[in-house]
């Protein structure tokens, strides 16, 4: 160097500036959640279909089959009893033969029997299980006409099978005989208050409201099963069934008890009020005229739009009522539940009950046609 601190010799050239770090691409911006994308690009697991626990289940149709057939054979002896110690009564003079059919003694067993121990028992027996109603919602006045009118053609579907076994084995309904007795009007309060009521709140309310989650179908068919065999004859037993499961739909879809009172009140007037009205105030030499103006016009007709709507609602799936589901934390579908039909229908217990309720309905049967 010299003085002025100056390299000697040629300088060495700059070094050469390092090359940029190659730069990784943009990442794609993420779809907007939609449907569309859900189901295009990002496909949702399957989700699983379980059954109930069938343990679980079979205890609760258990539980219930058996209330069911001990209220059962408990009315039946009670009843067995009863009518025993009239005919005593009877066979000794103590009573006349008229008592048999006196309506204020058939009603009078019929309250006893039936409100003070043949309901209550059920409510005592299977009152432990767990109750989960469905959510209500509103009816309007329109919604419960149609319903009224699907019901006719259920109704006078089953009474046409049960008339076929009635004209078979010679066996007349209750209703028959309480409307040709002395106390007509106090049989009315029976078939158009009492029963609506205490029926729905048994037959719908408590043992829907058991079973339903365990299957929303197999409870409705259960139930109204249980309805039908518990009107204890044939002439019944068929159009009470037919009527129940509809009975039993209308309160799945919107979960309020006097909705189905209202029905079943409907029911009953339309289906005792003509053949009395007929019968008490139409002389006799008009009463056939009467009688087919009344099926023929009446009748009829609301069973042809009842047919029709029946057609319609099934073809369009307004009867298909959803099953529960499970959710996770944040409100997704984890998994789907499937009536166990087969757990449902294999029950000791209702298998028993049927064929008990059955085999008393046909000694009952046997018994009028000897009488």
């Amino acid at each position: 160097m010299n003085e002025n601190n100056t390299p000697l010799g040629p300088s060495m050239p700059p070094e050469p500036p390092l090359p940029p770090e190659p730069s990784l691409p943009p990442e794609p911006p993420m779809p907007q959640y939609s449907q569309q994308y859900q189901q295009f690009y990002y496909p949702p697991p399957p989700v699983p279909v379980y059954l109930h626990d069938q343990r679980e289940t079979s205890r609760a149709y258990n539980l219930v089959g058996g209330a069911l057939l001990a209220v059962e054979i408990i009315k039946f002896s009670l009843l067995m009893s009863i009518s025993g110690l009239i005919g005593l009564f009877i066979a000794f003079e103590v009573f006349d033969e008229s008592i048999a059919t006196n309506t204020y003694l058939n009603l009078g067993l019929t309250f006893l029997l039936i409100y003070l121990i043949y309901f209550p028992l059920i409510w005592i027996m299977i009152k432990r299980l767990p109750s989960v109603p469905p959510d209500r919602k509103k009816m309007s006045v329109g919604v419960m006409f149609l319903f009224f009118l699907m019901t006719q053609p259920l109704m006078y579907a089953g009474a046409l099978i049960g008339g076929c076994f009635s004209l078979v084995f010679r066996q007349s309904s209750n209703i028959e005989g309480l409307l040709d007795g002395s106390g007509v009007w106090l049989a009315f309060v029976f078939i158009l208050i009492l029963a609506p009521i205490f029926e729905e709140v048994i037959f719908r309310k408590l043992l829907i409201d058991k079973l339903r989650r365990f299957g929303r179908w197999p409870a409705i068919i259960v139930s109204s099963v249980a309805f039908g065999l518990f009107h204890g004859n044939l002439q019944q037993l068929f159009f009470a069934t037919f009527v129940g499961v509809l009975l039993g739909i209308v309160y799945e879809k919107y979960g309020k008890l006097r909705h189905v009172i209202f029905l079943h009140f409907l029911v009953n007037l339309f289906g005792s009020v003509p053949a009395f009205i007929i019968m008490r105030f139409v002389p006799e030499s008009y009463r056939a005229t009467a009688n087919m103006i009344h099926l023929l016009g009446i009748v009829a007709t609301l069973c042809l739009f009842g047919l029709i709507l029946l057609i319609y609602y099934i073809v369009d799936k307004r009867f298909v009522l959803p099953e529960p589901v499970a959710l996770s934390e944040d409100g997704q579908i984890i998994a789907k539940c499937k009536p166990a039909w087969g757990t449902v229908l294999s029950t000791p217990a209702l298998i028993i009950y049927g064929l008990v309720t059955m085999a008393i309905m046909g000694g009952m049967t046997i018994l009028s046609m000897l009488g």
